[in-house]
């Protein structure tokens, strides 16, 4: 998920290495450094319209609890300081602290904390199923401002496109014109969190760039370090910034490596990455569904569909056996429990095959591609002039499971790989 231009690059790994033999850290309360300027001005460039300026982070659980903070904190500076409550989408996930695990409404990832949890509000998603229209849930925004008061409300806190918890899902148009209607009205601030769909990942920089809104403060993080360093940002409107600049000009709170020299260089890089070959990533991203990908998702049709096969299989085969049992006596029966193993075996192998392709959402698929050597304990490791693309690894656990037939055949394919020569590897 957070890999979003192939593992091995020498150009994002040479990038952190200079950095680091120049000036790898420098405290970030009161200093700033070269490269941390740089990445934010590349940032406000691809913003959205009227995003000005970034606050950095390590990742995605803190950007999107900056992203809370700083919109607290905006309140307080122009002496609203009652406004603190956030509501937010219940079908959601925004990281593992504990001001982000406020922000769902699922009691099963709240639990045991829920003493910890801040009392936000939440509101039902608005699914094509449910609130096609998307006025179902506008109604129910509308109820709990009534309940806990506009004045009281701080911001409004989304996906614009979900993530883990709803993927790919994205409220109707009437929903979104909806939302800033109410908050032209009432005075909150819409958040949204693109820790997942920033940085190019839905063919615009962000998923707000397609939106009928522009949200006051945005949360990105994975494919701004794209899997090379831990680093996030939180983006905001100017007028945002402006409270801050006219009022106290503090926003302290942050943590040790924030905004440090080497990971603003790798952000740099993998925003940059000379901005032709982004551009064409991003179109590549936009474009209709290829081949290989319509392949793909059929492929993942057709292996659902094989796991469900096999678990009727073997859910029938064991209701057999124990017809066998009370029908035919103990050693017909135990019989039937030989052969019974004998077919999960060769059907676990086959479906082992399938599951040893590594399968991900089309957003985990990287758009570069590379070869690779792996050796021997599974590890993917430089294979020739061109950086390597690991996807498809599995852990040593995995292999485990597999069946004895399936554990040789792949141990002769990893002896192959080790002598592969690297003028054999195709271009």
């Amino acid at each position: 998920m957070a890999a979003t231009l192939g593992h091995g690059r020498r150009d994002i790994i040479a990038a952190a290495a200079a950095q680091a033999s120049r000036l790898s850290y420098v405290h970030n309360e009161r200093l700033t450094n070269p490269r941390r300027e740089q990445l934010a001005a590349e940032l406000v460039e691809v913003a959205p319209t009227g995003m000005s300026r970034v606050r950095f982070v390590t990742g995605g659980a803190e950007a999107n609890e900056m992203a809370i903070q700083m919109a607290r904190s905006y309140h307080v500076e122009r002496g609203d300081a009652k406004r603190w409550q956030v509501i937010s989408p219940a079908q959601a996930y925004h990281g593992p602290t504990m001001a982000t695990l406020g922000l769902t409404g699922r009691p099963g990832l709240q639990a045991p904390f829920g003493p910890y949890m801040s009392a936000h509000r939440h509101i039902p998603p608005s699914t094509w199923r449910f609130d096609p229209s998307g006025e179902a849930a506008l109604a129910a925004l509308d109820g709990v401002l009534e309940e806990v008061g506009p004045e009281n409300v701080s911001a409004y806190f989304c996906e614009p496109i979900s993530a883990a918890a709803l993927p790919a899902y994205s409220p109707p148009e009437l929903f979104w014109r909806g939302l800033a209607e109410r908050r032209d009205k009432h005075g909150f601030l819409i958040l949204y969190d693109e820790v997942v769909t920033g940085m190019g990942r839905t063919g615009h920089w962000f998923a707000a760039d397609k939106l009928p809104l522009v949200p006051d403060i945005i949360a990105t993080a994975k494919g701004l370090g794209a899997g090379y360093a831990a680093i996030g940002g939180v983006i905001c409107q100017d007028h945002v910034y402006q409270a801050f600049a006219n009022g106290s000009r503090k926003l302290t709170h942050g943590h040790t490596w924030d905004g440090a020299p080497v990971t603003c260089a790798v952000g740099l890089r993998a925003e940059k990455l000379e901005e032709a070959g982004r551009a064409d990533l991003l179109r590549k991203t936009r474009a209709p569904l290829g081949l290989d990908s319509r392949l793909f998702f059929v492929g993942q049709l057709l292996l659902r569909d094989l796991l469900l096969l096999g678990a009727l299989l073997l859910l029938g085969g064991l209701l057999f056996l124990l017809l066998l049992r009370l029908v035919l006596g103990l050693r017909l029966f135990l019989l039937g429990l030989f052969l019974f193993g004998l077919l999960r075996d060769h059907l676990h192998e086959a479906v082992g095959d399938l599951l040893d392709v590594g399968l991900a959402g089309p957003v985990d698929v990287p758009q570069v591609h590379h070869h690779q050597e792996v050796d021997q304990e599974g590890n993917a490791r430089d294979g020739g002039e061109e950086p390597v693309h690991a996807a498809g690894h599995r852990a040593a656990d995995g292999r485990r499971q597999l069946g004895p037939r399936l554990r040789r055949r792949r141990r002769d394919e990893l002896e192959q790989n080790r002598h592969v020569a690297k003028d054999d590897l195709p271009a």
